[in-house]
């Protein structure tokens, strides 16, 4: 069975602390919090040693949940630093389940973003279509203009035309 070509991969892991008062930044976390060194989502323990710091610079956040800045604010309790793992053999099974396993969240995140795009893209085109009117007429005298044949067309008479035609009838001389 053919395996195929890994050139370059890039495994991306993460190195988590939390700010303790009088003690600072510490790689010592909650028991609740995500690893020390973990993948991507935190759910994975990953080892240290088999990836490199690129001198990415911290992210802080409030909690690991939470989205992260690059930026320290007075509410950040946590930051992380992304390290980096390159993979460059070409036939090793175990380095290409590895890519598979972590690019899946790339995947999944492309899916859910592409499903949106389309649910967004279908309703745009459904609201444009011509057969749709453009506003909702509240006035319950009028029918809004559209292409439906089947919809009677009715015209609106103005407050002030309806009491012109009324005056008009009791000035009216009776024969």
């Amino acid at each position: 069975m053919d395996t195929p070509h890994i050139s370059k991969t890039n495994l991306i892991a993460f190195e988590n602390q939390r700010w303790f008062p009088l003690v600072g930044w510490s790689s010592k976390l909650l028991p609740t919090d995500v690893y020390g060194f973990s993948g991507a989502d935190g759910t994975i323990e990953l080892n240290m040693s088999d990836y490199i710091d690129n001198n990415n610079p911290w992210e802080y956040a409030v909690n690991f949940q939470s989205e992260f800045f690059p930026c320290c604010g007075l509410f950040s309790c946590v930051r992380r630093k992304q390290w980096d793992k390159i993979l460059s053999n070409d036939n090793d099974e175990s380095s290409q389940s590895i890519v598979m396993v972590d690019n899946i969240n790339d995947i999944a995140s492309d899916l859910v973003n592409n499903v949106v795009s389309d649910i967004i893209s279908n309703a745009i085109n459904i609201i444009n279509h011509p057969d749709i009117p453009e506003t909702i007429n509240t006035d319950h005298n009028t029918v809004p203009e559209n292409n439906c044949n089947s919809v009677k067309k009715t015209t609106n008479i103005s407050n002030n035309a309806q009491k012109k035609k009324k005056r008009n009838k009791k000035n009216k001389p009776k024969t």
